[in-house]
C-alpha cells in the first residue's frame, strides 16, 4: 500500500487549468468558509447556492484550482461520480455552480490523528513543536479503511495537505480523470 499527498495540478501542456474563487460578500465570509471546510464537521446543509467566479485559466479540469492556495479540494460532476463511492465515508460533497456548470467543493470528513511522531522525520520549530512533516511514518493499524483524509500535527489539522491512498489513485488515473496531481509520501510495499 502506498500513500499519496493529492495536490491540484496547475498546468497542461503549458496552458493553465482553470482557477476558481467562491462569490462571497467579504474576507470575513470568504474566511468563515474556509474554516468550515476546515473543521472536519458536515456544512452541506449550511452552504445552499454557491456561485463560482472563474478566476484564470482556459482549460477545463476534474479537479480544478480553488482559491489556489487553500487546501480544498472542487471536483468536476465527472471526478464526483467516478470517485463518489470510494470516498464516500470520508468527505461530503458541497454543490457550487459557475454559469450552468455544476461542481463540488469536497468538505473532507476524516481527520486523522494517523502521524507516528517517534519515526516520522518531522520539521520542528526552536522551540520544539512540530510543523511539518519530512518523511511520513503511521500508526499502526489507522491507515485500514482510508482512502482520503487530512491528519493531526500537535494536535492541528494539516489542513491544506491531503492524503489518500491507492484505491482513490487507481481509480483517477484508470477513468483519465484531469487535474489530479500525486506524491508519493509513504509505502509498505516491498517492490517500492
Amino acid at each position: 500500500m502506498k500513500v499519496w499527498r493529492l495536490k491540484v495540478e496547475f498546468k497542461s501542456n503549458k496552458k493553465q487549468f482553470e482557477d476558481f474563487e467562491l462569490v462571497v460578500e467579504n474576507k470575513e465570509e470568504k474566511d468563515l468558509f474556509i474554516n468550515d471546510m476546515y473543521s472536519g464537521v458536515h456544512i452541506k446543509n449550511k452552504y445552499k447556492n454557491l456561485k463560482l467566479n472563474k478566476i484564470g485559466g482556459d482549460i477545463k479540469s476534474d479537479n480544478p484550482k480553488f482559491w489556489t492556495t487553500s487546501g480544498i479540494l472542487m471536483f468536476s460532476k465527472r471526478a464526483k461520480d467516478v470517485l463518489e463511492e470510494i470516498i464516500k465515508d470520508d468527505v461530503e460533497f458541497v454543490e457550487a455552480n459557475y454559469e450552468d456548470e455544476i461542481y463540488y467543493l469536497v468538505n473532507i470528513l476524516s481527520f486523522l490523528d494517523i502521524i507516528d511522531v517517534e519515526r516520522s522525520k518531522i520539521r520542528r520549530l526552536k522551540t520544539g513543536l512540530p510543523v511539518e512533516v519530512k518523511e511520513y511514518e503511521f500508526r499502526e493499524g489507522v491507515l485500514e479503511n482510508q482512502k482520503m483524509f487530512k491528519f493531526y500535527l500537535n494536535k492541528r489539522v494539516k489542513g491544506s495537505e491531503i492524503l489518500v491512498t491507492d484505491e482513490f489513485k487507481k481509480a483517477v488515473e484508470e477513468n483519465n480523470l484531469s487535474g489530479f496531481k500525486f506524491i508519493e509520501v509513504w509505502s509498505n510495499d516491498l517492490n517500492s
